[in-house]
């Protein structure tokens, strides 16, 4: 198990638990549209002295949208333990179809 003095890493899978269903709700909702729907998003989520969240968004292969919606999740989802990650970045590589 990795060494994690902070805490960040329980809250960071906490979290991604948390936004996992409602990330797949995004992807439903683009194959309304396209059922054929695949593509990827790396959204990074970073925390600064205070333990407030910054979000940016790179690699977008999948529409404008679904995209939209998922960077929505990732930010507001309550992550109570962003004064445990302090100083961190959270990477989330998203692809879907996942296989």
């Amino acid at each position: 198990m990795m060494d994690d003095p902070s805490g960040c890493t329980p809250e960071a899978t906490a979290f991604e638990h948390e936004t996992h269903p409602k990330l797949r709700a995004c992807y439903r909702e683009g194959k309304k549209e396209d059922p054929n729907l695949e593509g990827t998003i790396k959204i990074l989520l970073t925390f600064d002295a205070r333990g407030k969240r910054t979000v940016k968004t790179e690699d977008i292969t999948l529409p404008k949208a679904v995209a939209t919606c998922m960077t929505h999740v990732i930010a507001t989802t309550p992550f109570p333990g962003g004064k445990r990650c302090v100083g961190k970045s959270l990477t989330f590589p998203i692809k879907f179809p996942s296989r």
